[in-house]
């Protein structure tokens, strides 16, 4: 099964703080880059200069930043959109797992299930139980290359702009 892989992108992340009422994280924040609202929570960090690997960019907002729960790169499909992270990855396996082997599954990645997707038994909804020591995109290359992973790919949110 092929599904396009997403670029990590160097110019924006995603972060979710801690605290909804953070306002001394928002404020360290603007020092890197402009916050916007992303929807469920989540805010986009613009950066006030894009970084030639995402993964320093994240490194240095988790770094700095102890009220950030979780950040990850924004991404960028084939056609240049901008495609935002949930924190959720999606794992399409080759054979329906049982709930044994999923509970494996999760136990060995350091993942928690978030939901089985009821249309498609094969696939599941994962998130990383310790999100601040995971970077996205090095998690979702790992599970795809798992001789009994079929896909896996970022839940993202999409963000269009007019023509």
């Amino acid at each position: 099964m092929a599904i396009e892989q997403p670029e990590a992108a160097g110019d924006a992340l995603v972060v979710a703080l801690k605290d909804a009422e953070s306002g001394g994280a928002e404020a360290s924040l603007d020092t890197l880059g402009k916050l916007e609202a992303s929807g469920s929570g989540l805010r986009t960090l613009r950066l006030r200069e894009p970084v030639r690997d995402p993964k320093d960019a994240w490194r240095e907002v988790l770094a700095k930043n102890p009220e950030v729960a979780w950040a990850a790169p924004s991404f960028r499909d084939a056609t240049g959109n901008e495609l935002l992270p949930t924190g959720v990855v999606v794992v399409r396996f080759r054979k329906k797992p049982s709930a044994t082997e999923l509970a494996a599954f999760a136990k060995e990645e350091s993942v928690e299930l978030e939901r089985r997707t009821p249309l498609v038994a094969e696939q599941a909804s994962i998130r990383p139980r310790q999100p601040r020591e995971v970077y996205l995109p090095e998690l979702v290359a790992r599970l795809a290359r798992r001789p009994d992973v079929a896909a896996a790919w970022p839940a993202t949110s999409s963000r269009y702009r007019k023509a």
